[in-house]
Formats: structure tokens, sequence, C-alpha cells
């Protein structure tokens, strides 16, 4: 990389720099040139910012009147919401916090969730103390945290401490953290929750941390997830440095560095029973005294064990004799003798496996197992005959999985959620007995599987009243035309690798849930397809891979300019936020107003067909109210460069010209996906 940026022109942004010694490694890989380039750093500390050297601009807490609007934009979704009677104790409020923006917006949550009545809010500004003022250190900051932490129910404060074995930048799955707490016993149907599901509390948890601002919304792009819902979470370095210190005065979670020098077994040295341990390279440098290398204790009480990163040894799983979570995540050199005792593991609820490559045989001796996440599997996972006796299992996720050909899952009553499974007979005669799913992902491996198992499986289909997510992946073709209708609380349907030989009736506005669509049809794509998209009332992401949006078979030339209208509406589209419209020659016109909600859209085509077909291209991007991003693969591949870039000039122009301004980025959509799925997740 430092030839490359050697005699390259560049820009560095490098974040959030802690320690000179820090800079003293980074600047190694950044040689001196003569081209322009630029270097911009961030650090909370004055002595770092010096030792970088350059220019120095130190960023000045906000103005009272910026506060004030922030504090007013959280909580009353305006800047001026606040009753007359509360204006001293906001200008109080608002004066502790110092201008911090971290600390506007945590009070805020913690305000929003109170009486709007001066003595709730006189009790908020008392706990502060003396506040922050001029003093802007970290303990001041701590105790604007500190605020709303205490201030939680016990569950949350255990849910939220919790999150102190992720290191710092971790992007966490909300599903990862909901059953990993379900797992570990957080959560309860007991009391005001019964009759609601783990899930659902699990689910009301997380929500209620992300309303307090103790955790942080994350897109991770996976179109799977393009339903309005957050399904990923960080936590702000601030928050996460409070959650490890309580953590620690509790003796909640131990932090160890993994020893990746030495062979062998590691068990850490730690000063009293440990409960969760959490392996991570990135605690190496940890100052916190979580463990010393001369405090002795036990491991036999732990309940959550979870490595971070690739580590090379690893305590005996013998120890671990009331272990309910194993998370081995980006373990790259994990190998058969780590997992050795593996199937002593008898209280094991939840087992996350990254980077393996078979699982034990002995996985069925796991009757408790609830969760079972091998989404990160290096090779393709043969399932041991013995996966059919964990019938405790409700979620079994894996990127691509074979079941014995004589085993079934009949038995596994439990089961929710069945993801990656390749399709075989037995497999479809057992999902029909497996009526409490909700998430089912099926592989389908030939055109001739299709053939001989389409009328089991829409047999099966019919039966699974409860199914809100269905994903069909196949290199082949796969009707479902004939399908009499749908699940009828389905909420996503994608299709990989399918193409319909016509659009799916079963595709209306009966399917109230629905909330992503993708599916590609080997057909035109009609006007009347549109019109019955646009009536399904929830739908927030579409993605449609037509064979053509223009038929150009006998045509008159009239005709060919005709396109497919997108027309506006109250009740057209009413929800969708994301559109992704693949085709040869891009026909499609929107109408002013048309799809008012519309933040995102992707389209792909040719530009040399469609010049071909319609003379011009003219898609009426300015007529989407709402528009903030537009990406744009052109096909480049059979069209020659000239016509390739006044292509990008127009819809270049078209962009500019939208009074929001939305962000345009041209490449290819198969790129773009991918990159999407290459965002490392734990």
């Amino acid at each position: 990389m430092c030839f490359i940026l050697l005699t390259t022109r560049f820009l560095c942004v490098i974040d959030d720099i802690w320690e000179e010694s820090a800079w003293d490694v980074i600047k190694l890989a950044l040689p001196d040139g003569d081209h322009g380039s630029k270097i911009i750093t961030t650090t909370r500390k004055m002595a770092v910012a010096k030792c970088v050297g350059g220019a120095i601009f130190e960023l000045k807490p906000l103005s009272y009147d910026d506060s004030y609007k922030l504090l007013s934009k959280r909580i009353f979704d305006t800047e001026d919401g606040f009753p007359l009677e509360l204006s001293e104790v906001t200008r109080s409020i608002l004066k502790k916090c110092g201008g911090l923006p971290l600390a506007i917006i945590t009070i805020a949550s913690l305000l929003a969730s109170k009486p709007m009545q001066i003595q709730e809010w006189e009790k908020v500004n008392n706990s502060i103390g003396l506040g922050l003022g001029n003093n802007l250190d970290v303990d001041n900051m701590r105790k604007i945290l500190s605020l709303s932490y205490y201030d939680l129910p016990p569950h949350l404060k255990t849910c939220l401490l919790y999150l102190s074995k992720y290191p710092e930048d971790t992007i966490i799955r909300k599903d990862i953290l909901i059953w990993s707490w379900i797992a570990e016993g957080f959560i309860t149907n007991e009391g005001e929750q019964h009759g609601k599901s783990l899930q659902e509390i699990g689910e009301a948890y997380f929500n209620e941390l992300l309303n307090k601002s103790l955790i942080q919304a994350v897109d991770i792009g996976s179109i799977c997830d393009r339903d309005g819902q957050v399904h990923a979470c960080q936590v702000h370095d601030m928050v996460l440095e409070l959650t490890n210190m309580l953590s620690a005065e509790e003796g909640f979670v131990t932090l160890m560095p993994s020893d990746d020098k030495e062979e062998g077994i590691l068990v850490p040295a730690v000063p009293k029973k440990v409960r969760r341990l959490s392996y991570s390279y990135r605690f190496r440098n940890s100052t916190n005294g979580y463990a010393t290398a001369h405090a002795r204790g036990s491991l036999s009480q732990v309940r959550s064990f979870t490595a971070i990163d690739d580590v090379r040894s690893l305590p005996p799983l013998t120890i671990f004799r009331v272990l309910r979570v194993l998370i081995l995540g980006n373990c790259l050199r994990l190998e058969d003798k780590h997992l050795k005792d593996f199937g002593k593991l008898y209280n094991l609820r939840f087992l996350r496996l990254g980077n393996i490559r078979k699982l034990p045989k002995c996985i069925g001796n796991l009757q408790l197992l609830q969760t079972l996440d091998i989404r990160d599997a290096s090779s393709v996972i043969q399932l041991p005959p013995s996966f059919v006796r964990l019938r405790q299992l409700v979620r079994m996720i894996a990127h691509k999985v074979r079941l014995p050909y004589d085993l079934t899952l009949e038995n596994m009553k439990s089961l929710q959620e069945l993801q990656c499974v390749g399709l075989t007979e037995n497999l479809m005669q057992g999902l029909c007995d497996l009526t409490g799913l909700r998430i089912l992902n099926l592989l389908l491996s030939s055109d001739d599987d299709c053939d001989i198992f389409r009328e089991a499986f829409i047999n099966s289909l019919q039966k699974h009243n409860g199914l809100q997510q269905l994903t069909l992946k196949t290199p082949g073709r796969f009707s479902l035309d004939f399908m009499q209708g749908a699940p009828c609380c389905l909420q996503r349907f994608v299709s990989n690798g399918l193409f319909y030989r016509g659009f799916p009736q079963w595709v209306n506005s009966s399917l109230s849930c629905l909330t992503i669509l993708s599916i590609k049809l080997d057909n035109y794509m009609k006007q009347e397809y549109l019109v019955t998209l646009a009536e399904l009332p929830s739908l927030r992401f579409l993605r449609i891979n037509a064979f053509d949006a223009v038929e150009m078979k006998d045509v008159e030339v009239e005709d060919k300019k005709r396109r497919l209208i997108i027309y506006s509406g109250a009740c057209a589209f009413r929800c969708l936020q994301e559109f992704h419209f693949y085709c040869k020659r891009m026909g499609l016109s929107f109408e002013p107003r048309a799809m008012q909600e519309l933040r995102r859209l992707c389209l792909q085509f040719s530009v040399q067909r469609t010049i071909d077909a319609l003379g011009e291209i003219d898609i009426g991007l300015e007529n989407l109210p709402s528009l903030q991003h537009v990406f744009v693969d052109l096909g480049r591949s059979e069209t020659p460069g000239e016509e390739i870039q006044e292509a990008e000039a127009a819809i270049r122009k078209a962009t500019n010209d939208h009074h929001n301004n939305p962000s345009l980025d041209f490449g290819s959509v198969d790129a773009m996906l991918s990159s999407r799925m290459q965002t490392r997740i734990h």
C-alpha cells in the first residue's frame, strides 16, 4: 500500500486516535509525497493532535441556541417545542451538558420518558450534579451517561451491561444479541409480559435501549433487512467505556486479550469467579484491569464465552460446566482439537461458529440448544445425523448446509427459523410437520429438483399460515404462477436465481404485511404488473429483474417509445423507500410525485439498447420528491465509451437539478451487492 500511496494523490481520514504511539505506527504507511495528498485525523487529546502535526482545528461545543434546537428536536420533533414553564430548567440542563451533542441526546432520551412536569425535570437537573460547565473531561461526561443508566429498570441494565463484551466499534446483529439474552435467562414472559414470545420481549428491550440513545442503529445493507426495522447496532465508545467500568465493578463480564503468539491451551488468570468471558486481540492494550496476570480464579461458573477475533488457543471446553452461550466468531484457525469436548456442553442454548468446515458429530448431545448459527462457515456444511436430535432448536442459520438424504426434520417441532438448507425429498416431507416455521430459506440445486419437489413444496407451503419470510435460491427456473395464494402473514419474499414465467398471481393487495419483495421475470414487465405492485400497502423494498421493460416484437416504430409509467397517487407505493429495477432497456418513466416516500433508487440497463429502442434516456428522476440516493449500472460491456459518457452526463444533470441533490454512484450492481455482504458483523 505504501508504494501505491507514494505515486497517487489521496485523501486519508483516520478517526479517533487515542495514543501518540498509535500514530507513530500509522504514519509509517503514509509516505511523504508531492502529489497534494491530504491526511485528516481526529482525536480527543491535544497531545495526540500536536504529535500528528499540521493545522489543528479544535471542535467547539454547540452554542446554546443549537443545543436548545437539538434537545427540542429529539424530544418534540420540532426545534421549538418546550412549554414556557420548562424554560428555566431546560436552560439549566443545557448549561450542564456543556454543548456536547452526545450529552444532549442522552439527556433528551431520558427526559422524553418522563412526565412533562417541572418537578420531574428538576429531579433530572439535580441528578446531574455540578455539571460540565467549561470542564469537558471524561468524568463529567460520564455523569451525564450514568444518569441514563441508573434510570433504567433492572432488566435493561442487565441487557446493556451484556454489550460490554464487545470491543469498540463492533457492529452487533440484533438477532444475535436478543437470542443471547434469551439463552442467558435475561428475558422471561412472566408478569406484564405474559402472552408475548421471548423474541417479542427481546425486540422491545432492544428498541428501548435504542430509543434511550444508549445504542446506535446501524444499516448493514442486507436486502432482507430493508423492512424499516433496525437489525444491527453499535455502542458509542463513551457509553461502552461506562458499561465496561460498571461491568468490571459488578464482575459481570471479564475481558481478556487473546493469545496470538503461543500454541496450546490458554487459561486466563482472573481475580474471581467469572460469569462471562470475552476474548479479543483488541482488549490487549486495555488498562482497566479487568483481569491481571497474577490473579487466579475459576472458570467453572462461566455462562457465556465469546471469542470475537481469530485466536490460536482457547480454554478447554470441559472447564465450562454451565455454559449457555458460545460464540467463536472470526476464528480462522479454529480446529477440531478446540471442539473435542464440544458434546459435553449440556447447558448450551446459543451456539455461533464462524469459519468452520464441519459440525462435530456429537452436536446432538446439546439437547437444550435453541440457536445454531453457522452463517459464516467457510464451506458447505453436511449436517451430522445427530442433528435431528436437537428437539429444542428454534433457529438454524447457515450460508449453505445439506441434510443427509435418509434423515427428516419432522420431530424438530420447535423450529421457527430454517435457513439455507438444500432441498431433498425427506426435508420436504418433514417441512409439512414444522407448522411453527416463521422464516424459511431453501436451496434448489437444479431444474430437476424444481420439477420433482414443486407439488410437495406448494402443499407444504399452504400449511404454514404463520410463515413471515420466504427465500428461494436456485440456478434454474421455478414458477409459482399456479400457486393459489401465499401465507397471509408473509412479510418478505426473495428469490435469487429464480425466473417466473409470468407475474406471480398470488402477489396482490391481500398481502397486507408484505414489506420486501424481490422477483425475477422471464418476461416483459407490463403496466398492469406495476399497478398491482403499487397496491401493496406495506411494501418498503422492491427489486424487479425483468427480461425487458420494452417489448420490441411486432410493434410499430412509434410504439417503440412507449414507456412503463409509474403514476402518482396517495395509495400508490405509499410506503416504498427503496426500488431496484434491472432490465435490458430502461423503459421506466416516473410521473410527478410518484413513489412519494422513495429514498433509494437502483437501476441497471444497457445504454445502447435503451437509446436504440427509445431514442433517449429520460427517466424522470426530478419527479421523485423524497429521493436521496441513486445507483446506476449502465452495462458498460456492450456500449461504446462515448455513449456511456453522454448517459452519465444526462443522469448526473438530472440529479444535480433535483431539489434534494441526491447522491449519485455509477458502477456494477453485482459489485455493490458483494461489498454489502463483506461487512463484518458479530
